[in-house]
């Protein structure tokens, strides 16, 4: 009995010695605590990952993607686009540097532009500067460089509550992107930034700008216009003049497409008198003598076969665009507008 005493003493005295020892090791000698120690001493949501530390999603962040910069004709000189993409769903971008830049054939810098921006998470986004002073025969190739990007949690930098409506391109002096920019979030915006890329009916990007607005209060809409330079044209399609007549008329019909044809008419020399949009005798008489002048049979009714001809003669006396401009004309279809806003 007195054996089996004397070891629990000594097992009791060795334990004492050991929590002495393991305390001034912790005190003196032991790392601080860290993400990377195996233990989760840090708040950790899974050993080395989540809590306090640095994130998986910050751990394994991926590259922007810079997915093409290109230069493009501006009046007295050149714009430049680039366009940049995130492709980190949880993780933004609250700060990043650029350079975009221009070189010749000999990939030697002719311009080097740098400048600040910023990256939501999973946002695709347009570096666009509307006009460099160089003529774009020089410059054969444009590159765009990110770099010392500070990134942080998307919670943390989330994109305002924003909408583009009402999306407009016009041609007056020069062509002019026109719209309503909508804050649905619960705070003002400052100073937003809309960029608008035009295109052509290929879909081959012509040109770029942008405008900078005044502060957007909250829950508010402020109306943007975007300017391009006047040597751009703005490509009309085609009218459809077949949509016109869709049915035959005779005396006694109305509507929009008898006052149409009573006008087509008019502007043939046929029918002296404004349009009634009412199909009578004298509108008949007119239909004969166009058909007479067709080499059609003269009913007097607006038949399939007399549609087909006034189709043909309008369409005839339609301006086509020279195929030469086509790639070079705004397709206002094709129009795209886009926001950059700060929280």
């Amino acid at each position: 009995m007195r054996i089996i005493k004397q070891c629990i003493y000594g097992v009791g005295f060795l334990a004492v010695i050991g929590l002495i020892l393991w305390g001034l090791n912790a005190i003196f000698f032991a790392g601080p605590a860290s993400c990377f120690d195996n233990e989760q001493n840090q708040g950790e949501t899974g050993i080395d990952c989540g809590g306090p530390c640095i994130s998986c999603a910050l751990k394994n962040v991926q590259d922007i993607q810079v997915k093409f910069a290109k230069a493009f004709p501006a009046q007295g000189g050149v714009g430049v686009v680039a366009e940049i993409y995130n492709p980190n769903i949880q993780v933004a971008a609250q700060r990043a540097s650029y350079k975009l830049t221009l070189r010749n054939e000999a990939q030697g810098t002719l311009e080097t532009i740098s400048g600040e921006t910023f990256l939501y998470a999973g946002e695709l986004k347009y570096i666009v500067v509307p006009f460099v002073n160089r003529p774009l025969k020089s410059i054969s190739s444009a590159g765009l460089t990110v770099s010392d990007l500070e990134w942080v949690s998307s919670d943390s930098f989330s994109k305002p509550n924003v909408e583009i409506q009402a999306v407009q391109t016009k041609k007056l002096e020069g062509i002019r992107v026109e719209g309503k920019i909508v804050n649905r979030s619960e705070f003002g915006l400052s100073r937003p930034v809309v960029s608008a890329l035009l295109y052509n009916r290929s879909g081959e990007l012509v040109a770029a700008s942008r405008t900078v607005l005044d502060d957007v209060e909250k829950f508010s809409t402020k109306d943007f216009i975007v300017i391009f330079s006047q040597t751009l044209d703005l490509y009309q399609p085609m009218f459809q003049v077949g949509s016109l007549f869709g049915r035959d008329l005779t005396i006694g019909d109305s509507g929009q497409d008898v006052g149409m044809l009573q006008v087509l008419l008019a502007e043939l020399g046929l029918l002296v008198r404004e349009s009634t949009n009412y199909y009578d005798d004298l509108t008949a008489w007119a239909v004969s003598q166009m058909q007479t002048g067709f080499g059609l049979e003269a009913t007097g009714v607006f038949d399939e076969a007399s549609r087909t001809k006034i189709i043909q003669l309008l369409e005839q006396q339609v301006t086509q665009l020279p195929e030469q401009d086509k790639s070079v004309t705004v397709d206002p279809s094709k129009t795209k507008v886009f926001v950059e806003v700060r929280r």
